[in-house]
């Protein structure tokens, strides 16, 4: 998935501070808002190609 300069640079300005007790979860929260940003209305099944991806975006709120 591609990204323009601009989602990319809003993402990682509003959730690269994120305290989520793994960086690799961080970096999904902010590849998250990249997808959002680029596709606004987009069910997440519909922002993503790979199933890995859908999975770890839905896991992301699984995890205390």
């Amino acid at each position: 998935m591609s990204f323009s300069d601009n989602e990319r640079s809003w993402s990682e300005e509003n959730f690269s501070g994120t305290m989520l007790g793994d960086e690799r979860r961080v970096q999904r929260v902010i590849m998250f808002a990249q997808a959002l940003a680029t596709h606004p209305g987009k069910s997440i099944p519909q922002l993503f190609d790979r199933p890995y991806d859908v999975k770890a975006v839905y896991n992301l709120g699984s995890v205390p």
